[in-house]
């Protein structure tokens, strides 16, 4: 699993994969690759920001866990200290808003 980091030049890799599927209202992607049998998931468009629509759909406020609530900040304080961005994910796992239950479901097949 990767995002997608607009803006950023794509592993060479990425061209020879085929999109399997695209679940727009979730911003997720899969791809595969035939070749190999891998299959890559893809969050969009960048971790941070699918984390946090997925915390708000959730209904989730992130600065109760002492994290800030734009991408750019987020990207920078969960590279320093991953503890707080682990107990949002746990809540968000209890919480499985949409986006997440249609990730787990990608997974499980």
């Amino acid at each position: 699993m990767v995002d997608e980091d607009p803006g950023r030049t794509q592993p060479p890799y990425m061209r020879k994969l085929r999109l399997e599927n695209e679940l727009a209202q979730d911003e997720l992607k899969v791809f595969h690759d035939e070749s190999n049998r891998n299959r890559i998931f893809i969050l969009c468009p960048a971790l941070e920001e699918w984390i946090l629509k997925a915390a708000k759909e959730a209904d989730l406020d992130i600065e109760r866990y002492s994290l800030p609530s734009t991408s750019k900040k987020l990207h920078r304080v969960i590279n320093l200290d991953l503890s707080k961005f682990e107990r949002l994910l746990e809540e968000l796992k209890d919480k499985a808003p949409e986006r997440l239950k249609a990730l787990k479901k990608l997974l499980e097949t």
